[in-house]
């Protein structure tokens, strides 16, 4: 009795014409090639391509967008039917008007630039030592309030497929959102501050 077991023959793989043929061994999976990064530019993200003489901007698809301006309510002021009413006014609202509108908020720091101005200007007109110092301290005062206070503003996008429908849309949207609503027009340059803004978002600029 052998104590040594047998070893199996080698196992040769031939083909019909009884040559040996190599096993092949499995090949490692293939690595997907990572996609390069692609360098957009600001105008090719932008979804803008023109302005209106009245100042509403046209998009890439040829509609026209303009921004209007929401007055905010202190709802901490109002009591609980006046909050009721201004819910189901809003809800009714949603119901009625049939146009799509988008309502964007945030946050900027509070520009005092006209009061600056304003204290500037008193300034240089008064010959005072103590109120011109006095003054000086007031515009430390406004600018110290601009780099550490925001306010918070809300803004509606309206859209149509031209200006006169921007238009009808604007005053039907305004029908509908009497004592909801308090709509305003805002002044070009904002608009752009705006925009700038909604674009880099880590920026206080505005």
């Amino acid at each position: 009795m052998s104590f040594f077991r047998k070893q199996k023959p080698l196992r040769r793989y031939t083909n019909k014409k009884n040559t040996i043929v190599k096993k092949k061994s499995a090949k490692p999976a293939l690595q997907k090639k990572q996609q390069e990064p692609v360098d957009y530019k600001t105008i090719d993200v932008v979804p803008y391509k023109a302005v209106t003489s009245s100042g509403a901007f046209i998009l890439k698809n040829d509609m026209v967008q303009d921004i209007y301006l929401i007055r905010s309510l202190d709802l901490s002021s109002l009591n609980k039917d006046e909050q009721n009413h201004l819910i189901s006014g809003f809800g009714r609202l949603n119901k009625l008007y049939l146009n799509s509108y988008k309502i964007v908020s945030l946050k900027f720091p509070v520009n005092t630039q006209e009061q600056q101005r304003y204290w500037e200007k008193r300034r240089l007109k008064t010959k005072d030592f103590k109120q011109k110092r006095s003054i000086r301290e007031q515009i430390e005062k406004l600018k110290l309030i601009e780099k550490c206070r925001s306010n918070q503003e809300y803004f509606l996008f309206l859209t149509a497929k031209n200006e006169s429908e921007l238009q009808n849309a604007f005053k039907e949207l305004q029908q509908y959102s009497v004592g909801i609503l308090d709509l305003t027009t805002v002044d070009f340059k904002k608009k752009l501050r705006l925009l700038y803004k909604l674009n880099n978002m880590n920026t206080n600029y505005f």
